[in-house]
């Protein structure tokens, strides 16, 4: 996040469950250049979305009113799951 933010950006994350979800919210608040979407090879924002999509998951990710950044991504989760 605060590579493509600027050198004196700040980045909040949020993590939280909700019904079944996990949510992960990451915020900046820089003016520096924005995220490619066009990027391949399993990096940026095509590989984080692509990445949760194979989870079952969503990524949504885009500038904020206050030109900074804002990526958010929904994984499905389960209490069941086997813990290691």
């Amino acid at each position: 996040t605060l590579k493509h933010a600027g050198p004196h950006a700040r980045a909040h994350v949020r993590l939280r469950t909700t019904g079944g979800h996990v949510d992960l919210e990451i915020v900046d608040d820089g003016t520096g250049r924005p995220a490619s979407p066009t990027s391949s090879g399993g990096q940026g924002l095509i590989g984080i979305t692509e990445r949760a999509a194979a989870y079952g998951g969503t990524v949504d990710a885009g500038p904020t009113p206050d030109n900074g950044w804002r990526v958010h991504a929904r994984l499905p989760h389960s209490d069941s799951a086997p813990r290691s």
